[in-house]
């Protein structure tokens, strides 16, 4: 079953920059087993693949009353931006297998980049997922009737790294 979250950023806040922050904190996990600074650059590209590979945003999102039924997820962070905060992006993010997909693509190739001693990975493996889905559940939400009423059909898809 498919899986679409709303993930909803207030006006100062720009998807580059959530992925800035989740880039950094990943960086500070894996930085004890590092031998150079130049892995911190390639978990910022990992992780902007997996988000680029998974978003996409509407140029009229978050204009109709479908688009205000959010309901924070689950798993969500214990900081988790509140739905009323009236945040002024809405960019979706799409998982076929819901947000294990985010975690199965990219935490393997995290620890790859970061060559991660075998001992080690385990450990690492449920930090660096505890920080995905913090970091990303903040701001995510889901919402049964976004991308599938009419209004939502009938909107040109946007830039969700304009967003």
């Amino acid at each position: 079953m498919s899986s679409i979250y709303q993930m909803l950023l207030p006006e100062n806040l720009s998807l580059e920059k959530v992925l800035d922050g989740i880039s950094r904190k990943i960086a500070e996990e894996v930085r004890p087993f590092q031998k150079s600074g130049a892995v911190a650059a390639k978990i910022r590209d990992v992780v902007e693949a997996m988000l680029d590979k998974h978003t996409f945003h509407f140029k009229n999102c978050g204009l109709y009353d479908v688009c205000k039924h959010n309901v924070p997820m689950a798993w969500n962070s214990p900081n988790q931006a509140q739905a009323a905060d009236k945040p002024r992006h809405f960019i979706h993010v799409w998982f076929q297998n819901g947000i294990e997909d985010l975690l199965t693509e990219t935490v393997p190739t995290i620890l790859e980049e970061s060559h991660i001693p075998p001992k080690s990975e385990g450990a690492v493996k449920q930090r660096l997922e505890g920080i995905l889905k913090n970091e990303l559940g903040r701001y995510l939400f889901e919402n049964e009737t976004c991308v599938h009423a009419d209004v939502c059909k009938s909107n040109v898809q946007g830039d969700p790294w304009k967003a």
